[in-house]
């Protein structure tokens, strides 16, 4: 376990480092659900460490918060301005469903639009820091296809999640002049890598109705997510880290926002006294959330590079997915820890799942770009 008092350190060191950045380039992140659930606590967190506790010479912030409902967000915004302070910008992004992925399109492209026109005027070249993404419900239901030939609740958490990234990537990846070199972007899905189970191998988007369920659904996303993490790490060596983050037990809304049956309501309910005494606290929650875009989580690069990068935060760099250390994609528990492999994702992954799996997503994202319902 990495202890808290290590987080909120590293957090605060990094809230801390005005310094660092020679342009005055503020720290950007970018929240994808932000507006509920962990991706608040997220915000939430990240707006108190860039608070007057920084210091003076403490880092700007800009956060951009994707969502659905302004109300919500603009009650969000107003209370992480005024914990943040002189130097705290918070921006909502509106979108109808992220579960299509034009609608993932149209809020990249206003993001672009809106750090590249900032970044011009503050003089420094455009990065985001951290993108977190946290959108999704529960669904026990059979597969609901949108008009893109994405199951509805697969592509809300796996590939609204990916498009997020490769269409964000220029900016996740870009490393200014004058940024330390160990800074690269660092991109959170928040799922559950402990969910890795089976792969239909010959189904991977699940069509048939004999594959398609909640275990099943729950082992794809998880799988995918991993693997494709993986892919991007490979792919942008010293320039993108990754996690695939399980965040515990949380008291959030997600509950009574999903379309779950009545059993299911009624079992949250009967159990929700005693999650309570286990939940890991709001603020904590966050916290370690943030804590991701830490060294402990490098980029893949040479041994001495990724210690250089654990180092300047005085934390032992972990191990990746792949068990490699400092491999660039990590499976993270809620407290920080490493999710221990599994043989079965181990086995998937040298009979070439990780590429197999990054093909299909792409795949998908063609057809989509193309104007047509992926049928892959």
């Amino acid at each position: 376990m990495v202890a808290i008092a290590t987080v909120r350190a590293a957090n605060a060191a990094k809230a801390a480092a005005a310094s660092a950045e020679p342009s005055g380039r503020p720290y950007v992140a970018v929240f994808a659900g932000g507006t509920s659930g962990i991706g608040e606590r997220a915000v939430r967190a990240l707006a108190s460490n860039h608070g007057p506790s920084a210091g003076p010479s403490r880092r700007p912030l800009r956060a951009y918060i994707i969502g659905r409902k302004q109300a919500v967000a603009d009650a969000l915004m107003a209370e992480c301005a005024a914990a943040c302070g002189p130097g705290g910008e918070f921006v909502f992004i509106k979108t109808e469903d992220l579960a299509m992925l034009r609608d993932v399109d149209a809020a990249c492209a206003e993001i672009a639009r809106l750090e590249e026109a900032a970044s011009a005027r503050e003089g420094h070249e455009a990065k985001i820091d951290l993108l977190v993404a946290t959108q999704g419900v529960l669904y026990f239901g059979g597969r609901m296809d949108t008009s893109e030939g994405l199951d509805r609740h697969f592509s809300l958490m796996y590939y609204s999640r990916l498009r997020l990234v490769t269409n964000l990537l220029p900016l996740l990846t870009s490393l200014p002049s004058g940024s330390p070199s160990s800074t690269p972007g660092h991109v959170v899905s928040v799922f559950n890598p402990n969910l890795e189970g089976k792969l239909a191998a010959s189904d991977l988007s699940l069509r048939g109705a004999e594959n398609f369920g909640f275990v099943a659904l729950s082992s794809h996303i998880a799988l995918f997510t991993t693997f494709a993490f993986e892919a991007l790490a490979a792919r942008h060596p010293g320039r993108l880290a990754l996690s695939h983050y399980y965040p515990g037990f949380v008291m959030t809304d997600i509950a009574s926002k999903s379309p779950i049956p009545r059993w299911a309501s009624l079992a949250w309910k009967l159990c929700t006294p005693v999650v309570k005494l286990f939940a890991v606290g709001d603020d904590d929650c966050g916290q370690y959330v943030d804590f991701l875009a830490s060294g402990r989580y490098a980029a893949a690069r040479g041994g001495d590079q990724v210690e250089a990068a654990a180092a300047a935060d005085s934390l032992e760099v972990a191990v990746g997915a792949d068990g490699g250390v400092g491999s660039g994609a990590y499976r993270v528990h809620w407290n920080g820890d490493i999710i221990q492999p599994k043989k079965q994702t181990d086995a998937y992954r040298r009979d070439g799942m990780v590429e197999k799996v990054w093909e299909h997503t792409l795949a998908a994202f063609a057809a989509v770009d193309a104007g047509k319902a992926f049928d892959g």
